[in-house]
Protein backbone atom coordinates (compact mmCIF):
# COMPACT_ATOMS: atom_id res chain seq x y z
CA UNK A 1 0.00 0.00 0.00
CA UNK A 2 1.27 3.38 -0.94
CA UNK A 3 1.34 6.38 1.38
CA UNK A 4 -0.33 9.69 0.64
CA UNK A 5 0.78 13.24 1.12
CA UNK A 6 -2.24 15.31 2.16
CA UNK A 7 -2.55 18.97 1.31
CA UNK A 8 -5.12 20.55 3.63
CA UNK A 9 -6.52 23.87 2.42
CA UNK A 10 -9.08 26.44 3.57
CA UNK A 11 -10.52 26.34 0.04
CA UNK A 12 -14.00 24.84 -0.26
CA UNK A 13 -13.96 21.42 -1.91
CA UNK A 14 -15.23 22.75 -5.25
CA UNK A 15 -12.44 25.35 -5.48
CA UNK A 16 -9.83 22.79 -4.42
CA UNK A 17 -11.11 20.50 -7.19
CA UNK A 18 -10.71 23.33 -9.70
CA UNK A 19 -7.09 23.86 -8.63
CA UNK A 20 -6.43 20.14 -8.78
CA UNK A 21 -7.93 19.86 -12.27
CA UNK A 22 -5.94 22.84 -13.59
CA UNK A 23 -2.65 21.48 -12.22
CA UNK A 24 -3.36 17.94 -13.42
CA UNK A 25 -4.17 19.19 -16.95
CA UNK A 26 -1.04 21.37 -17.06
CA UNK A 27 1.05 18.48 -15.76
CA UNK A 28 -0.29 16.08 -18.41
CA UNK A 29 0.44 18.66 -21.14
CA UNK A 30 3.94 19.23 -19.70
CA UNK A 31 4.73 15.50 -19.67
CA UNK A 32 3.42 15.00 -23.21
CA UNK A 33 5.19 18.04 -24.66
CA UNK A 34 8.54 16.95 -23.24
CA UNK A 35 8.19 13.25 -23.99
CA UNK A 36 8.42 12.30 -20.31
CA UNK A 37 5.83 9.53 -20.33
CA UNK A 38 8.48 7.02 -19.28
CA UNK A 39 9.08 8.86 -15.98
CA UNK A 40 5.45 9.86 -15.43
CA UNK A 41 4.96 6.86 -13.14
CA UNK A 42 7.46 8.41 -10.71
CA UNK A 43 4.88 11.04 -9.85
CA UNK A 44 1.96 10.90 -7.53
CA UNK A 45 -1.60 10.80 -8.67
CA UNK A 46 -3.59 13.86 -7.61
CA UNK A 47 -7.07 13.31 -6.23
CA UNK A 48 -9.49 15.07 -3.92
CA UNK A 49 -10.22 13.55 -0.56
CA UNK A 50 -13.90 12.65 -0.23
CA UNK A 51 -13.88 13.90 3.38
CA UNK A 52 -12.71 17.13 5.05
CA UNK A 53 -9.47 17.16 7.05
CA UNK A 54 -9.74 15.07 10.20
CA UNK A 55 -9.63 16.79 13.59
CA UNK A 56 -6.10 17.68 14.64
CA UNK A 57 -4.80 15.77 17.65
CA UNK A 58 -1.55 17.53 18.54
CA UNK A 59 -0.36 14.51 20.53
CA UNK A 60 0.10 12.52 17.33
CA UNK A 61 1.71 15.01 14.98
CA UNK A 62 5.17 16.42 14.39
CA UNK A 63 5.47 20.05 13.37
CA UNK A 64 8.23 20.82 10.91
CA UNK A 65 9.99 24.09 11.67
CA UNK A 66 9.52 27.14 9.49
CA UNK A 67 11.92 27.52 6.59
CA UNK A 68 13.80 30.18 8.55
CA UNK A 69 14.26 27.69 11.41
CA UNK A 70 11.60 29.21 13.67
CA UNK A 71 8.75 27.41 15.40
CA UNK A 72 5.79 27.10 13.02
CA UNK A 73 3.56 24.95 15.24
CA UNK A 74 1.08 27.68 16.23
CA UNK A 75 0.69 28.82 12.62
CA UNK A 76 0.28 25.22 11.45
CA UNK A 77 -2.43 24.55 14.06
CA UNK A 78 -4.33 27.76 13.27
CA UNK A 79 -4.24 27.19 9.51
CA UNK A 80 -5.08 23.48 9.83
CA UNK A 81 -8.16 24.31 11.90
CA UNK A 82 -9.35 26.64 9.12
CA UNK A 83 -8.97 23.96 6.43
CA UNK A 84 -12.09 22.76 4.65
CA UNK A 85 -10.77 20.34 2.04
CA UNK A 86 -7.88 18.02 1.26
CA UNK A 87 -6.01 17.13 -1.91
CA UNK A 88 -4.17 13.82 -1.87
CA UNK A 89 -0.89 13.13 -3.66
CA UNK A 90 -0.05 9.47 -3.94
CA UNK A 91 3.76 9.42 -3.93
CA UNK A 92 4.37 6.10 -5.54
CA UNK A 93 8.02 6.01 -6.59
CA UNK A 94 10.94 8.33 -5.97
CA UNK A 95 9.24 10.90 -3.75
CA UNK A 96 11.07 14.23 -3.97
CA UNK A 97 14.10 12.62 -5.61
CA UNK A 98 12.14 12.87 -8.85
CA UNK A 99 12.50 16.27 -10.56
CA UNK A 100 9.13 15.66 -12.18
CA UNK A 101 7.49 15.09 -8.77
CA UNK A 102 9.04 18.34 -7.51
CA UNK A 103 7.58 20.20 -10.51
CA UNK A 104 4.13 18.72 -9.93
CA UNK A 105 4.05 19.38 -6.19
CA UNK A 106 5.44 22.90 -6.51
CA UNK A 107 2.76 23.82 -9.07
CA UNK A 108 0.05 22.44 -6.82
CA UNK A 109 1.27 24.28 -3.72
CA UNK A 110 1.66 27.55 -5.66
CA UNK A 111 -1.91 27.33 -6.94
CA UNK A 112 -3.63 26.15 -3.77
CA UNK A 113 -2.31 29.05 -1.66
CA UNK A 114 -2.06 28.87 2.14
CA UNK A 115 -2.16 25.24 3.21
CA UNK A 116 -0.75 22.60 5.52
CA UNK A 117 0.93 19.56 4.01
CA UNK A 118 1.01 16.26 5.87
CA UNK A 119 4.04 14.40 4.54
CA UNK A 120 2.43 11.22 5.87
CA UNK A 121 1.81 10.02 9.34
CA UNK A 122 1.31 13.40 11.01
CA UNK A 123 4.46 15.14 9.77
CA UNK A 124 2.99 18.63 9.21
CA UNK A 125 4.47 21.64 7.43
CA UNK A 126 3.17 24.98 6.17
CA UNK A 127 2.77 25.02 2.39
CA UNK A 128 4.93 28.15 2.11
CA UNK A 129 7.78 26.39 3.91
CA UNK A 130 7.39 23.31 1.72
CA UNK A 131 7.58 25.59 -1.34
CA UNK A 132 10.80 27.11 -0.04
CA UNK A 133 12.27 23.63 0.39
CA UNK A 134 11.11 22.57 -3.06
CA UNK A 135 12.92 25.59 -4.46
CA UNK A 136 16.21 24.01 -3.36
CA UNK A 137 15.54 20.75 -5.23
CA UNK A 138 16.07 19.86 -8.85
CA UNK A 139 12.89 20.13 -10.88
CA UNK A 140 11.84 19.42 -14.45
CA UNK A 141 10.83 23.04 -15.16
CA UNK A 142 7.80 25.21 -14.44
CA UNK A 143 4.26 24.27 -15.40
CA UNK A 144 2.01 26.71 -17.23
CA UNK A 145 -1.19 26.36 -15.24
CA UNK A 146 -4.19 28.11 -16.72
CA UNK A 147 -6.40 30.08 -14.33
Amino acid sequence: MSAFWSIHTPLPAREAQGVLDAVADAFDDFVEARGLADVYAECGQLCPSPVPPPPLDERWVRFRPAHDGGDASARIVALYRACRSTILVDHIKRHLDSPLQVTQLRALLERVGPCVIDWFDGDLQLGEDALAELGTREDAGPLSVRP
